[in-house]
């Protein structure tokens, strides 16, 4: 019974992760895509 949370946790922390290295991810694709936008503006 008591190693029920310790994997509640682990999982609950491994969601946090992933969800904030997508967040991340996405951002630096915005930056890119706008970045990629600028420098091929006139």
């Amino acid at each position: 019974m008591s190693s029920e949370p310790l994997v509640t946790t682990s999982v609950a922390d491994a969601t946090e992760s992933t969800e904030r290295g997508l967040l991340i991810a996405v951002l630096l694709l915005v930056l890119a895509g706008t970045a990629a936008i600028l420098m091929t503006m006139p």
